[in-house]
């Protein structure tokens, strides 16, 4: 009798009978009815999206609770051979396009090193309309922070939705954000892009095995990542000058250019072997006035830059024609440069510019 009383009383709400929502339940191993194969230069955080589209599901915490797989996970390789398992196909299928992050900071694609935080798009989601268009998925190119246009298409990225909102990876469907009904990136329109940044975007894409490009020997033989690092500090010294007390980023402001456009000057200078003539222009307006200057006084901050760059690639390419001339270059001006770590700084060798300085 009481217990009915209770019920009457309070309906479902009883004390009693009351049960606690069920928590939700993260399903191991395949479960979804529907499942998808990897495209050509699909990521594997790209697949888990495009997986959660095909199925339906409606947010972020809906395709965990079927796969246990989180997108942060997935950007840096981890979990790759459970998403393998679960759309049945081989792990090496995915990883030949997936960021695989390593112990020390750096993630690997395509037999090339790329830091983490800086190279590597962590939270805004970018792609090529057109290229959805052909097909909808995403490329993994898309994420890296220094290819900002698509060289098939002759246009920018884009990182905003058509309804205005931004791109991000808590949306579920590949052509639209979260936040709209039906939006849609095919319907925005970009002009074209500069020819300058996108033959720099076609080179970068050429080093990743996603086109073919012309052969640079000065940037070919380092790293992608340090040789992008030259080419925006040669466009800065290109565009900008080199006047006492400038940054690098200072150069590209003062001179009322994109930052892309000031790494497409760069890589110009480097790709037509002009590079030691713009030392010989820089210096030449401002050349300090003492004999016996110091490489930092007479390059200011592109001295101090390459210092720092020459050090941090030393482990990967102990020696490099892009250094070689820069050095060489000082070396004609009497300049004095020392290595971080040499073990003389007036090694005879540093001042020349030869094989083996500092």
């Amino acid at each position: 009798m009481m217990i009915e009383y209770r019920i009457r009383m309070f309906g479902n709400y009883s004390p009693i009978l009351r049960r606690r929502r069920p928590r939700p339940v993260v399903v191991e191993g395949p479960s979804l009815p529907l499942w998808v194969s990897p495209e050509k230069d699909e990521p594997a955080h790209g697949i888990l999206l495009r997986l959660a589209e095909r199925n339906g599901i409606e947010n972020p915490v809906g395709i965990l609770n079927h796969t246990g797989l989180r997108t942060s996970d997935l950007r840096v390789g981890r979990e790759v051979p459970k998403l393998a398992k679960l759309i049945r196909c081989s792990p090496i299928d995915i990883l030949d396009s997936t960021f695989v992050a390593g112990d020390d900071g750096w993630c690997s694609v395509r037999g090339q090193r790329l830091q983490g935080r800086r190279d590597i798009e962590g939270t805004r989601r970018r792609l090529c309309p057109h290229c959805i268009a052909e097909s909808p998925h995403q490329r993994f190119w898309f994420d890296v922070t220094f290819i900002s246009t698509c060289p098939k298409h002759n246009i920018e990225l884009i990182s905003d939705c058509s309804c205005g909102h931004p791109l991000s990876w808590s949306d579920v469907r590949v052509s639209k954000c979260r936040h709209c009904e039906n939006g849609d990136v095919q319907n925005i329109r970009n002009a074209n892009a500069n020819e300058d940044v996108l033959e720099v975007d076609r080179w970068i894409l050429g080093r990743l095995g996603v086109t073919k490009s012309a052969s640079i020997p000065v940037l070919d033989e380092l790293p992608l990542t340090h040789a992008f690092s030259a080419i925006t500090a040669v466009g800065a010294l290109q565009v900008g000058g080199n006047e006492t007390r400038k940054s690098m980023k200072e150069s590209i402001s003062t001179a009322d250019v994109s930052i892309n456009e000031a790494r497409a000057a760069g890589f110009g200078i480097l790709r037509d072997g002009v590079l030691d003539q713009l030392l010989d222009r820089v210096y030449a307006r401002y050349r300090p006035y003492f004999r016996g200057a110091s490489f930092h006084g007479a390059f200011s901050w592109f001295g101090t830059w390459f210092m720092q760059w020459h050090h941090r690639t030393a482990s990967d390419v102990p020696h490099s024609r892009f250094a070689d001339i820069v050095i060489a270059n000082a070396a004609r001006k009497s300049l004095a440069y020392r290595r971080k770590g040499s073990v003389n700084e007036s090694d005879g060798n540093a001042a020349l510019g030869r094989p083996g300085a500092g």
